[in-house]
C-alpha cells in the first residue's frame, strides 16, 4: 500500500498553506481518499502529489500556461480521471 498523507503533510512538501491545497482539492486537480465524514480525515497519496506536480511543470525557457489554460486543461484532466476511476470501482 502507498503512502497517505494528510493535508498538512501535503501542504509541507509543498512549502504552501493548508488552505491552498485543500483548494487544489475542492477544484478536483488532486485526488484524495476520505478515510470519514470530515475533510480532516482525507488523505492524498504520495504519488498523486507527483502527478500534480508533472502537470504543472514548466521552464523558465518556456513560457508558463495561462491560467485560463491550467483550469481547462486541469478540469478536462480531473474529469477524465474520475471517470477513469469510477470505471476501474466497477
Amino acid at each position: 500500500m502507498e503512502q497517505l498523507l494528510k493535508i498538512a503533510t501535503a501542504a509541507e512538501i509543498f512549502d504552501c498553506s493548508q488552505r491552498h491545497v485543500r483548494r487544489l482539492v475542492n477544484k478536483g486537480e488532486i485526488a484524495v481518499i476520505s478515510l470519514g465524514p470530515s475533510p480532516k480525515s482525507d488523505r492524498i497519496e504520495r504519488s498523486e502529489l507527483e502527478r500534480y506536480i508533472e502537470r504543472n511543470r514548466y521552464t523558465r525557457h518556456t513560457s508558463c500556461p495561462s491560467k485560463y489554460e491550467i483550469k481547462h486543461t486541469m478540469s478536462e484532466f480531473a474529469q477524465l480521471e474520475k471517470s477513469v476511476n469510477e470505471l476501474l470501482a466497477l
